[in-house]
């Protein structure tokens, strides 16, 4: 039996990471307002929800197609909208990372560019989660609450959340064609 593990380096890929990420990009690499090509920029609210686990998944599905058909009948999750991995893999994991950015401003002087951010973040992860425990969840016991013990071996999980209020400054010393 084989397993394989998907590895992410960075999260948050796409315009974030651009010359156009603008005060979203400074989580990822705070030099990046240094080829921000606009004169200023006033993000209001931002906000990143991340979840990741190797118990439950959606086949099939991509967040456009979701939101199509909720504005025909409204985002409708049943037991079949979810297919479950293999029993064969006994310890489970699970991964949620959740940020908000509020009010935010980056602006552009000549050369020089000054961003303040605001952000706030909650990250939380799980794992050696016994496959007891999302059985639980999952509503494979049906259980009476009176007189009924149940038994969950040890997991761990690790919870972190935290602010941050940054001040980034980026200039041009020295510009090339290249």
């Amino acid at each position: 039996l084989s397993h394989s593990n998907i590895i992410h380096a960075k999260e948050l890929l796409g315009i974030t990471s651009s010359n156009y990420g603008g005060t979203t990009g400074l989580t990822v690499n705070p030099a990046s307002i240094e080829n921000y090509p606009l004169k200023w920029e006033v993000n209001i609210l931002a906000l990143d929800l991340f979840v990741d686990n190797n118990y439950a998944y959606m086949p099939n599905q991509s967040l456009l197609k979701l939101l199509r058909t909720a504005n025909q009948t409204g985002i409708e999750f049943t037991e079949s909208s979810f297919a479950y991995t293999s029993d064969a893999i006994k310890n489970k994991a699970a991964y949620f990372q959740f940020k908000l950015q509020v009010p935010s401003v980056l602006l552009t002087f000549d050369e020089h560019r000054v961003a303040f951010s605001t952000t706030f973040r909650t990250i939380t992860s799980a794992n050696r989660i016994n496959y007891t425990l999302p059985k639980l969840i999952k509503g494979e016991f049906v259980l009476e609450l009176n007189n009924t013990a149940i038994e969950v071996p040890k997991f761990r999980i690790n919870a972190m959340t935290w602010a941050e209020f940054g001040l980034s400054y980026g200039s041009t010393f020295y510009k090339t064609r290249d």
